[in-house]
């Protein structure tokens, strides 16, 4: 990247030792006025080779005025890229950091749903647990209640709480049936 300082300062330089000349010309001008006609052809002389210096420098002058402004033009024009790149830049991480909201968001509720699922299938599985054991028990009076038959069935005797213990065999049946089905 060209610097633009050195650059002004050289063509400030030239501006002031174009005015040094000038003035210096018109001194000299003046002089040569003075002199004789001899005087005054060096003078035109002289004059000549100013006026080419003058205008060799003023070209010069002229080519680093235009060499600076063409370098001010690519810089701005670097300046304006950069921006367009920065702007674009930021509208994407807007986007991302939309997007990355959106997503964290989505993630918590399927998060909080999962925990839902969770404790309602812990809960269920409880349920099945205690009615698991509830049937468990229940076929443990049953069979406590079907040795008791088979011994009063081997003794041949009835007795009233035989009629009991049937009552309560059917009872204990239909409350198994509807504990499994639940």
């Amino acid at each position: 990247m060209l610097n633009l300082f050195p650059l002004q300062a050289v063509i400030s330089q030239q501006d002031s030792y174009i005015e040094v000349q000038r003035a210096t010309m018109v001194d000299r001008e003046k002089q040569y006025r003075l002199q004789s006609t001899r005087g005054n052809l060096l003078l035109e002389q002289e004059k000549q080779r100013n006026f080419e210096k003058q205008r060799e420098e003023m070209m010069n002058v002229q080519k680093l005025q235009s060499q600076l402004k063409l370098e001010q033009q690519r810089l701005e024009r670097e300046r304006s890229r950069q921006q367009r790149e920065f702007e674009s830049t930021e509208a994407q991480l807007q986007e991302r950091e939309e997007e990355t909201r959106q997503l964290r968001q989505k993630l918590n509720q399927e998060r909080e749903e999962l925990e839902r699922q969770r404790e309602a299938y812990q809960h269920d599985l409880e349920r099945l647990r205690e009615a698991q054991r509830a049937v468990e028990k229940e076929k443990e009076r049953l069979d406590q209640l079907r040795k008791l038959k088979k011994q009063n069935t081997v003794s041949g005797t009835f007795s009233p709480e035989m009629g009991q213990v049937r009552n309560l065999f059917s009872r204990s049946f239909i409350s198994v049936n509807l504990l499994a089905s639940a």
